[in-house]
């Protein structure tokens, strides 16, 4: 295997995410090839056999292989960064996802990752001027959060219905008009991506592959129906102290809880320790830069001893965690280490 870095400043970031198979087929979607992807995110992806959209998938790759420039203004997929460089349009992303979202005239549905790029969410207020039903749909982020949360609030604002889905995280970079046509791949809804990444996306009808169109919003609405309709990182800490059972309920919320520790677990790169058996049942996690501040030797000292943890309680790939900072986060109750 050879592996090459682009020329310097070529791109800020190589964001595409496809595989060309013996030039024949080719996979294009959301996820990069993490576990996480794979077992924590909402990921999309799609499996191309058309020889010309494989075959340009290929060009592109040859071309950014060996530094070269290609016109892509009229790709038969949308490509990014959106830009003239040296008199050479180099992507077709933004003024395709402008037209979609232009061309709009019943409603947009978006399942994104990030709301950032002024241009992308004026044209979404425009259309919901103009009687367009937009849903936005994201995972809970923080207070302060600029890249999904601010553009999903101010779009919330302006009439658009936003809501918020705990797990899987939401990874995808999707957009569906009128329920009839699609933008599905590595782009994401900020400056940056759109300008400056290089980025692969496919846009297609649910009349060219309907199956696969069906598959699409069939997840999509399971999405929005399990989602919630407010971001609950934003809601106050919990008061007092809750048993360890009870930390679902409070999921996004900063709250102490109480309990004793039954398992621990050291992978190398994670340590936890665990409430109880369930994959639903809360555990605590510890990252290795923080290994020496706890109590040696760590974790097993904490195994058995009734505790008292602090923090946000969130959701990953199916278990409810607390993320242990320093010890300050962690008061053992029965005189353990």
């Amino acid at each position: 295997m050879e592996v090459r870095l682009t020329t310097p400043f070529r791109f800020v970031f190589v964001h595409e995410k496809s595989v060309v198979v013996d030039r024949k087929r080719a996979w294009v979607g959301t996820m990069n090839l993490t576990g996480s992807s794979f077992a924590a995110n909402r990921e999309y992806a799609l499996i191309l056999d058309d020889p010309a959209q494989v075959a340009e998938i290929a060009k592109v790759f040859e071309a950014d292989w060996e530094g070269e420039k290609l016109d892509l203004s009229q790709a038969l997929l949308v490509w990014a960064p959106s830009r003239v460089l040296g008199g050479v349009k180099e992507g077709n992303a933004r003024e395709t996802l402008l037209a979609l979202i232009r061309g709009a005239q019943r409603e947009l549905f978006l399942e994104h990752q990030a709301m950032a790029d002024p241009e992308v969410e004026a044209a979404l207020k425009e259309a919901l001027g103009r009687g367009v039903r937009v849903r936005l749909l994201g995972s809970p982020k923080e207070p302060g959060d600029t890249y999904f949360l601010a553009g999903a609030l101010r779009l919330k604002e302006a009439g658009a219905l936003v809501r918020f889905l705990p797990d899987p995280y939401v990874h995808a970079k999707v957009l569906v008009r009128d329920g009839e046509e699609a933008l599905l791949g590595s782009l994401n809804l900020s400056a940056n991506s759109i300008q400056a990444n290089r980025e692969l996306a496919v846009r297609f009808t649910a009349r060219e592959a309907p199956e696969a169109f069906r598959r699409l919003l069939s997840v999509m609405e399971g999405d929005w129906e399990k989602a919630l309709p407010e971001n609950p990182f934003a809601l106050p800490p919990v008061e007092g102290v809750i048993p360890w059972q009870e930390a679902p309920r409070y999921f996004g919320r900063v709250a102490t809880v109480e309990g004793v520790i039954q398992a621990v677990e050291d992978r190398g790169t994670v340590a936890f320790l665990k409430f109880g058996p369930g994959e639903s049942d809360l555990r605590l996690v510890v990252f290795p830069r923080s290994y020496g501040l706890f109590a040696q030797p760590f974790p097993q000292s904490y195994l058995g001893k009734k505790v008292r943890a602090r923090g946000r309680i969130v959701l990953y790939a199916g278990y409810y965690e607390i993320v242990l900072e320093g010890p300050e986060n962690l008061e053992v109750l029965d005189g353990g280490p």
